[in-house]
């Protein structure tokens, strides 16, 4: 089995605009759950299995700087992509991370969103990969990306 963090390139698109937000959790929530967040998730097939994940504490890189992050729970289906809301530890801002479970390579894509850029500009993305069966168990990454995440980890498994 092949595992790691992979840094990468990919064009901006604007589905990863960020929103930051400087209310509390619940409006957090309810901004993650907007038609505008809801719109960029990809439809998801009932017989996919769904992953249920956790990023736990530790620092992401946003256009903003680094970003202290809270424990967050997000759930994604193989070949599907999303958007959800991770919080800072101080529980008055958030920020977006892009993600995308890619089938063919076997891999979990991570992209914070750009508050500002240009259709040219590119962010630096990381990649979590694990086999189909290792979701079964459960899997646990740590994430390590120079100039994209630090001291952080990922948590998934079937549900």
């Amino acid at each position: 089995m092949t595992t790691g963090c992979v840094p990468k390139d990919i064009p901006l698109s604007s589905v990863w605009r960020q929103q930051p937000q400087t209310d509390d959790s619940a409006s957090a929530q309810k901004s993650a759950e907007s038609p505008a967040f809801r719109m960029y998730a990809a439809p998801a097939s009932s017989e996919e299995p769904l992953i249920s994940c956790t990023v736990s504490e530790g620092q992401a890189r946003f256009s903003s700087g680094w970003f202290p992050l809270k424990n967050t729970d997000f759930e994604i289906r193989p070949g599907t992509e999303k958007t959800f809301a991770v919080q800072g530890r101080n529980r008055r801002e958030t920020n977006s991370i892009f993600v995308r479970f890619d089938r063919g390579g076997q891999r979990l894509v991570f992209c914070p969103r750009a508050q500002d850029f240009q259709k040219a500009d590119r962010i630096a993305c990381y990649s979590i990969y694990a086999l189909e069966d290792d979701f079964k168990p459960g899997i646990k990454r740590t994430f390590d990306v120079p100039d994209a995440v630090r001291g952080s980890a990922l948590s998934c498994k079937e549900v």
